[in-house]
């Protein structure tokens, strides 16, 4: 069977370790641009060889690309005999799993920022389309390109709140803006 990425290796890894099964895992990948290959021997659900021997953090490094994954079924005869240094299946399978959740976690960070991010382009939007005019959403959109909400929320609102003293005036962009500002401090 060949496929390629992670998540295939991984549910290789994971069928052998809970079936109890024997077989040749040959992972052919890219490390910093170089091609390479590594084969994972199991044995009875237990990796006893990983040739050559690799770092479980490679597995996981950005700088490795994994290009295909091929299992390779056998019985559970031959060598039965770990190599020195070889990581448990259970430890393999582990740091899978905390780097999936690791990963998931900072998408799921990135979403929420960028969600934020929009709301409050959403609020300044609103509010100066209705102290300034609809046309003034664009000037926003061009403040937005230049300091994104999402990595500089407070410069953002700096911003858009330094439109709005010159056009009104201080007192009321200080109370416009107070409840925004105190919702990008509340969402750190």
């Amino acid at each position: 069977m060949t496929t390629s990425d992670r998540g295939d290796l991984y549910k290789h890894l994971r069928t052998l370790y809970e079936q109890q099964k024997s077989g040749r895992i040959s992972v052919l990948y890219q490390f910093n641009g170089s091609s390479k290959a590594c084969t994972i021997l199991v044995h009875e659900g237990q990796i006893i060889n990983i040739r050559p021997m690799l770092d479980l953090n490679r597995f996981h490094s950005a700088n490795m690309q994994i290009k295909r994954v091929l299992l390779t079924a056998s019985g559970n005869s031959g060598s039965r005999e770990i190599s020195p240094n070889t990581p448990k299946m259970v430890d393999f399978l582990r740091s899978f799993q905390a780097h999936a959740e690791t990963r998931r976690g900072a998408s799921a960070a990135n979403v929420n920022q960028l969600a934020d991010a929009m709301r409050l382009q959403n609020q300044v939007n609103e509010v100066f389309a209705q102290l300034i005019g609809q046309g003034s959403v664009a000037q926003i959109s061009r403040i937005a390109a230049r300091i994104p909400p999402a990595n500089q929320p407070v410069q953002f609102l700096d911003e858009c709140k330094g439109l709005i003293e010159t056009t009104l005036n201080q007192a009321i962009a200080d109370e416009i803006f107070k409840p925004m500002y105190e919702n990008v401090r509340l969402s750190k």
